[in-house]
């Protein structure tokens, strides 16, 4: 296992490893998911455990990991049960959210900064995870491929998972598995005495993003397909109703081949 690091502007919190290759994103930040990837052509054939500069382990957490991502063929990737420094929850994997209307979903962090009481350990099955902390097996990567680099930073995360499931793999959660994640060292103080973090941005909303539409169009483009079809279809529809003849010819056009 190689424990890929893409450093900012500090010392990485975890240094207790031989396997560990370094990428320094502080002066050129290049993005994460292209750091990524050239340290991904240092590797070889071993596993890899993506881990933020800002995160450590605690115990035997890599160990688990790995137990659990061979524990069943299927499984591609591994996401520990990220800790707050304060022990609350940081992310148990993503949640996504799509909404019907085309150009909307939202993507956050399962649990986050949530009392954690264990109300996540028995919900392992995950749509994508957080790639500050990941085990993912070496058969993935080469099936898969790299990180996608036109996500320069976030959502790189939640395309590969999107990604790993259409080749048929898992993305799991391990909560035997205990990652603190520090959030960029800024805590501050919102006098109610939890703790909150300067960028623990953990909800995205993706309206009208290229973003959002660079992952639909990548991943899931029959169904961004079949959704505009369908509100072109809507739409001819309500201009009978309103009896509007020339959009309605308009967006005739658009759905009959000429």
């Amino acid at each position: 296992m190689k424990i890929l690091i893409v450093k900012y502007k500090i010392e990485p919190y975890y240094s207790g490893d031989k396997d560990i290759l370094l990428w320094d994103n502080g002066k050129n930040n290049i993005g994460f998911a292209r750091a990524v990837n050239e340290l991904l052509k240092r590797t070889g054939k071993e596993d890899i455990l993506l881990l933020s500069d800002d995160a450590y382990p605690i115990g035997d957490a890599f160990t688990v990991l790995q137990q659990t991502a061979y524990s069943d063929p299927k499984i591609g990737i591994v996401q520990p049960k990220m800790l707050l420094p304060d022990g609350r929850i940081d992310s148990t994997g993503h949640r996504i959210v799509s909404k019907f209307r085309l150009g909307q979903m939202i993507v956050s962090g399962r649990g986050s900064h949530e009392v954690d009481r264990g109300q996540y350990d028995h919900d392992t099955e995950l749509p994508s995870c957080d790639f500050a902390c990941a085990y993912i097996k070496r058969e993935v990567i080469d099936r898969v491929g790299p990180l996608d680099p036109y996500f320069v930073q976030g959502f790189d995360d939640v395309e590969y998972g999107v990604r790993t499931r259409r080749y048929g793999y898992r993305v799991v959660y391990e909560p035997r598995a205990r990652v603190v994640h520090a959030r960029g060292h800024v805590v501050i103080d919102d006098g109610t005495g939890n703790l909150r973090y300067r960028d623990a941005l953990n909800k995205f909303n993706m309206r009208s993003s290229v973003a959002y539409y660079h992952l639909l169009a990548k991943n899931h483009l029959w169904r961004m397909l079949v959704t505009a079809y369908v509100w072109n279809i809507l739409g001819i529809l309500a201009e009978v109703k309103n009896r509007n003849a020339h959009y309605t010819a308009i967006k005739m056009r658009g759905i009959i081949p000429v």
